[in-house]
Parts: structure tokens; C-alpha cells; sequence
């Protein structure tokens, strides 16, 4: 039970016991004070946990990405909070002259990379940056490539209003990797929907650098026209240089 509750339990009985006003004022100030220490000692109680919760987080991560016209890369992220240093990255290039074909498998969800040395690799759709690396690969290279099954699973994407990009499927982009509105946790916490986008387009904007230009362009999707940046530019750069920079 914590202290708060015998601080305002003891003014209670103190109060029954004399029965005088001024013990009646020390019970109000009492009971005041145990409310205060109840409210930090909650607030305390919760940043804690949540400090040993996040302490027990860990997660793999892999994005795929064409880097160049002679190669891609497929970037594995560990991360675990409890290490000294939590991130580990680890970079696989692949360049396309050591590959005989790509394609996708039954169920559309993989894609199949076969090297001229009869060595194969499977990317998961699950892979970040797979719907954006479908569409690059180099058809002059591989001409038997599917198109037409990358043409249907685009058809699917619907517009994100954070990055202007078309590619929204399953309540998730596939460009800047946000929920959208509806699916968010800010949505739960009662945060409006216009803040929500606002934070999360100066989040994807921003810059790492001081002196980087701002980059609004899309690799692989196509643009939403009706897309509106809710920030100015200069609010993005100010952002940038107090979380970034």
C-alpha cells in the first residue's frame, strides 16, 4: 500500500479523535498533500515499469532496398535494449550480374532470387522496402519477369496521406511505414487526426544533417495529387535540428 494512503488515513483518524476545526483544516491539507504524493508516486510507478519493459525489448529487422543500377542491398537490423549498444547492423550486397532469374513464388507473397551459381534467396514480403523493390527490378536484365503481378499488387494500394505516396495496403504504408489514422495508437490516446499526420510528416521529412536539402520525391509510387504537406519548411527544419541534428 503506498505511503500516501496512511498519510490521509492517519488525518482522517486524527480528525474523528479531536473533533476540532483545526484538526479538521490538518486533515484537508493531509488528505491534499496524500493525493499529490499519490499522483507522483503513480507517475514514478509507471516510468519505471515502462523502463523495464523497454529494457526486455529486442527485434530483427530486415529492409530491402536497389541502391544502384549494378546492385541491391539487404540491410539486417538487431536490436536488443538490453546491450551496451543496442543496434547492430549488418549489410548483404547483391549485385545483378551474379543473379540468372527472379520471380515470384505460388503465392505471391515471396520472391524468388536464383543465382548463376544455383545458390537461391528468398525476400518475404514481410521484408521492408519489398513492394518498392519489385518495381525496380531491372527488367532489361530479366525480361521474364512478372511485371503484370506487380502491376495487380500496386492496383491494391490506396493513398497515404503522411508522404503523398500510394501505397497504403493493409492499414500500413509502404513508403514512409506508417499506420494510417485510423489504426493508430495516437488515435487511441485521443490525439487528433490532424496532429497525428503533422507529427508524423515532420518525423519523416526531417533531415539528418544540418545543411541536408529536404526531400519530398518517391522512388517507386506514384503520387497522391490531392496530397497536402501540412507543415512548413521550416518547421520540418527546426524539428529536424532538435531531434536530429
Amino acid at each position: 500500500m503506498p505511503i500516501p494512503f496512511f498519510v490521509g488515513i492517519g488525518g482522517l483518524c486524527m480528525s474523528l479523535f479531536v473533533g476540532n476545526r483545526a484538526v479538521l483544516w490538518n486533515f484537508a491539507l493531509m488528505s491534499a498533500i496524500g493525493l499529490v504524493l499519490l499522483f507522483l508516486w503513480r507517475r514514478l510507478y509507471r516510468a519505471t515499469r515502462l523502463e523495464r519493459v523497454l529494457k526486455k525489448v529486442s527485434y530483427i529487422n530486415y529492409f530491402i532496398e536497389v541502391e544502384t543500377e549494378k546492385h541491391f542491398c539487404i540491410r539486417r537490423t538487431d536490436f536488443d535494449a538490453a546491450r551496451e549498444n543496442p543496434y547492430i547492423f549488418e549489410d548483404r550486397l547483391i549485385y545483378w550480374h551474379h543473379v540468372k532469374d527472379v520471380t515470384f513464388d505460388n503465392t505471391i507473397t515471396n520472391l524468388r532470387v536464383l543465382f548463376k551459381n544455383k545458390e537461391e534467396l528468398i525476400l518475404p514480403n514481410t521484408y521492408d522496402g519489398w513492394y518498392a523493390f519489385i518495381k525496380q527490378v531491372p527488367i532489361e536484365l530479366f525480361p521474364d519477369f512478372d511485371t503484370k503481378i506487380v502491376d495487380d499488387l500496386y492496383k491494391q494500394f490506396e493513398a497515404c496521406k503522411i508522404c503523398s505516396a500510394i501505397a497504403v495496403l493493409d492499414k500500413v504504408c509502404h513508403n514512409c511505414y506508417n499506420d494510417v489514422w485510423e489504426t493508430s495508437w495516437s488515435k487511441e490516446e485521443g490525439c487528433l487526426e490532424i496532429d497525428y499526420l503533422k507529427e508524423e510528416q515532420l518525423s519523416y521529412f526531417a533531415t539528418a544533417e544540418e545543411g541536408e536539402s529536404l526531400d519530398f520525391s518517391l522512388v517507386a509510387f506514384d503520387r497522391f495529387t490531392d496530397w497536402e504537406l501540412l507543415v512548413s519548411e521550416d518547421e520540418i527544419l527546426k524539428y529536424s535540428s532538435e531531434f536530429f541534428w
